[in-house]
C-alpha cells in the first residue's frame, strides 16, 4: 500500500488522501491506488480526480453509496 509523505510538494502538511480500491488480494490484504493528497478538507471536497467531477458533488449524489472501511 502507498505510504504517505508528511508534506505536499509545496511544503504544506499532508492531512488527507483519496484512494480507489483496486482489488482483493486475499481476505486481509487489499491494494489501493492513490488518487490525490490534500492539506485540508476544502481541497478534498473541491478535487476533481474522479471522472472530472467535484468530490463534494459525488459524495452528495443520491446515487452514491458511502461505505466505511478500516
Amino acid at each position: 500500500m502507498y505510504e504517505a509523505k508528511n508534506t505536499l510538494p509545496d511544503g504544506r502538511e499532508l492531512a488527507f488522501g483519496l484512494y480507489r480500491k483496486r482489488e482483493f488480494l486475499n481476505n486481509d490484504s487489499r491494494e489501493y491506488d492513490l488518487l490525490g493528497e490534500y492539506a485540508n478538507m476544502d481541497e478534498v471536497l473541491n478535487s476533481t480526480v474522479i471522472g472530472g467531477r467535484l468530490f463534494k458533488d459525488i459524495i452528495m449524489d443520491d446515487e452514491t453509496e458511502l461505505l466505511g472501511q478500516d
